[in-house]
């Protein structure tokens, strides 16, 4: 659900925030439940104020019940660096605001809402570190992976690496259940979490086709760019080189012809923009011929 705009930014609430906060109204606690939503708010901005360090525009937020999702406009893939610490500003925010009210409790403890201030913060910048898409710490480790992965290999090792933790919070959370350690809130977290890791799966596609379209703006951007060389055969197909492009460089790809006796090389531009035109299993034979 829309929510608004601040600053120019787009707020989203995302359906699974929006019942929490309701649960957490009709039980009375309507105080604890605007202390979430601020906090959830902060690490959100904080996402953004990192962002612009960078000299990059804020796209929209999506806040979701333990944490949210800042989209960033220019691109963030193309710079691992800038995605791995923006990505890390709103857990650090957390957990240096719960560093701050355990160094300074014996006057927080007076506030009702003291403890819940400790432990929402701890919720927040744990949580969010967990390296699963779209959480903060998934974004770290895909922006990790990719400089020498490749953008859609990395995304697509991190999203397994998602489903993967959002099952064992599950079953963590229905033993704790049967030994009475927990409640629902544990299987509540592994639900919204494998759900966050299907919509972003959906979104997988699009979102690296638009990083191939705007990768040709990087040299433009960067002036120079250290290049990184493939040989392959004929054979190979257009997907299968476009999976190794890697943010940071700019990509040369000689194609040995029969015999080894003719060699082709193609662009990191005429790579991309042939995928676009004839999809990812044209094989680079019929390109060069």
């Amino acid at each position: 659900m829309r929510f608004g705009r601040l600053f120019g930014i787009k707020f989203i609430i995302n359906d699974f925030f929006i019942l929490l906060m309701l649960g957490y109204a009709l039980l009375g606690v309507l105080k604890e439940t605007l202390l979430l939503f601020a906090l959830v708010t902060i690490h959100e901005l904080v996402h953004l104020l990192a962002a612009r360090r960078f000299g990059l525009k804020p796209g929209e937020v999506e806040i979701f019940p333990f944490g949210g999702v800042a989209r960033i406009d220019g691109m963030l893939e193309h710079s691992p660096k800038a995605e791995i610490l923006v990505s890390l500003a709103g857990p650090a925010c957390n957990l240096l605001l719960y560093g701050l009210g355990r160094l300074f409790w014996p006057w927080l403890a007076a506030w009702p809402l003291g403890e819940l201030f400790l432990q929402a913060n701890l919720m927040l910048g744990v949580f969010n570190l967990l390296p699963a898409l779209p959480l903060d710490g998934g974004r770290a480790c895909r922006a990790w992976l990719a400089k020498s992965m490749g953008f859609y290999r990395a995304t697509d090792g991190v999203l397994k690496l998602s489903k993967g933790l959002s099952a064992a919070v599950g079953i963590w959370g229905l033993l704790g259940i049967f030994l009475g350690t927990s409640n629902l809130h544990t299987l509540f977290m592994a639900a919204f979490l494998y759900g966050a890791v299907l919509k972003e799966e959906s979104r997988f596609i699009y979102i690296f086709i638009r990083y191939l379209i705007h990768k040709g703006e990087e040299l433009k951007r960067q002036g120079v760019l250290p290049v990184k060389q493939y040989v392959t055969t004929e054979g190979i197909t257009l997907g299968e080189v476009a999976e190794k492009l890697t943010p940071g460089y700019y990509h040369l790809v000689l194609v040995m012809g029969k015999g080894g006796r003719e060699w082709h090389t193609l662009s990191e531009h005429q790579i991309v923009q042939a995928l676009l035109e004839h999809g990812k299993y044209l094989p680079l034979g019929k390109l060069v011929s």
